[in-house]
């Protein structure tokens, strides 16, 4: 039997330092989620992609928001993914050591 609620884990992702960073939300339950980004503490959604609920293997659930800044803004501005669930907040701020790089795999 599961938990009435599963508290989601946040990761930042990028393919290099040049791409889009995308904020990852998993392994929670129920659904419901927000996933938002800030610009030096104000809501930004320019260059704003949401991506679908996901459903994982578990009976959890991920979703993923991905934003597109240069590495001039980045570098000039504070960015954080912001991550509501269930009344708890989780906020990532983009900073270069938070950022997994992730290499996707070609099947072939």
């Amino acid at each position: 039997k599961r938990a009435l609620i599963d508290i989601c884990s946040v990761f930042l992702l990028q393919k290099s330092s040049s791409s889009p960073v995308t904020c990852q939300a998993t392994g929670f339950y129920p659904k419901e989620v927000t996933i938002s980004w800030q610009k030096n503490g104000q809501d930004h959604d320019e260059d704003v992609d949401l991506g679908q609920l996901l459903p994982n293997e578990d009976g959890t659930f991920q979703k993923t928001s991905t934003i597109t800044v240069t590495p001039d803004e980045r570098k000039n501005n504070q960015y954080s993914c912001v991550v509501e669930h269930q009344g708890e907040t989780i906020r990532e701020i983009l900073t270069d050591g938070k950022i997994r790089i992730h290499m996707l795999r070609v099947m072939s």
